[in-house]
């Protein structure tokens, strides 16, 4: 009868990964959106809120869970959240530029500034994309104007195949990223590359990834992400890689290629794949219910705007 010899240090090691795996990184990774301010004409009042589900449905579908990030929390409220989750998102508008000293953009800057000291990954996309530029840029300048709408090609630079925001991609998906005509913009503002280059923040912060042009031919950054070696992971683009998954017009269905599908869902799951790496979590599973999207549904009103947005709508008064 042949003895089988027991490995001792094979077992420990799988003991040791189990550990990790289920108790130091989370089983499913936690995303903070922070709020828009609603009615969106009133930045005076900041009781009532609005979250884009296109966003959380897409992070969802790449295997996260989402909280919100009120727009009335103190300091000491953010940084209680920021310390039990994973990674935090600034959506698209609809909103006016940015004024740089409002309450909302001056509480989004003190989110931003804490993740991205504490590591915590960020990503931005449209209006998102610009606070991350302009919270890193510090210099408080007025946006560069654009004239976009539509979908169009994104023109990826020399290093773009060496990103983590695309690392994901296969040969083929950087082709038809910078040659098709599958990603959304809408927006009246952004960042020109002149800009970008003329500030020391962002040139030791941020590579750029991709470039777009507004319908006058104007270059905008459309895809940055944080330079290798650094503390933070940020991650921005200026097209919606949400609509291609979530966006509700007829008009983009028709035009709406699988790949441009699988390209959507490869960007988000390389930043959720981020996030999981994230060692924040909460006490228990009780104390994460009180905070995710998913258990807060009864506090939710649901809208639309420009008939294809779908939004969920929060009040104050229910959190309290």
């Amino acid at each position: 009868m042949t003895k089988v010899k027991f490995n001792f240090y094979k077992y420990f090691n799988l003991f040791i990964f189990s550990l990790l795996f289920n108790i130091v990184l989370p089983k499913k990774p936690v995303i903070g959106m922070y709020g828009l301010v609603e009615p969106i004409s009133d930045y005076n009042q900041y009781t009532k809120e609005a979250i884009d589900g296109g966003f959380v449905r897409w992070m969802e579908a790449s295997g996260a869970e989402i909280v919100v990030i009120h727009i009335w929390y103190s300091h000491e409220q953010i940084i209680s959240l920021l310390n039990k989750i994973n990674g935090v998102l600034f959506s698209a508008g609809p909103r006016r530029p940015l004024k740089y000293d409002e309450p909302w953009e001056l509480r989004a800057k003190f989110v931003f500034d804490y993740a991205k000291d504490n590591g915590i990954p960020i990503w931005g996309t449209c209006l998102g994309m610009q606070m991350i530029t302009v919270f890193m840029a510090d210099d408080n300048k007025p946006m560069d104007k654009y004239d976009n709408i539509g979908l169009k090609k994104v023109e990826l630079t020399k290093i773009a195949k060496e990103s983590k925001i695309l690392s994901l991609f296969k040969e083929k998906d950087y082709y038809n990223l910078n040659n098709s005509l599958t990603s959304f913009h809408i927006h009246k503002h952004g960042i020109s590359p002149e800009r970008f280059f003329s500030n020391k923040n962002l040139i030791e912060n941020y590579d750029i990834i991709g470039y777009g042009y507004d319908k006058n031919g104007k270059k905008f950054v459309n895809i940055i992400e944080s330079k290798k070696g650094l503390k933070h992971k940020i991650f921005g683009t200026q097209f919606h890689p949400e609509k291609n998954s979530f966006e509700r017009a007829n008009w983009f269905k028709e035009k709406n290629p699988m790949d441009a599908l699988r390209r959507s869902q490869l960007m988000i799951m390389k930043f959720i794949e981020e996030a999981r790496n994230n060692g924040n979590k909460f006490i228990n599973d009780s104390e994460k219910s009180k905070y995710t999207f998913i258990n807060t549904y009864e506090n939710l009103k649901v809208g639309t705007y420009n008939k294809s947005i779908n939004y969920y709508y929060f009040e104050k008064k229910d959190f309290v």
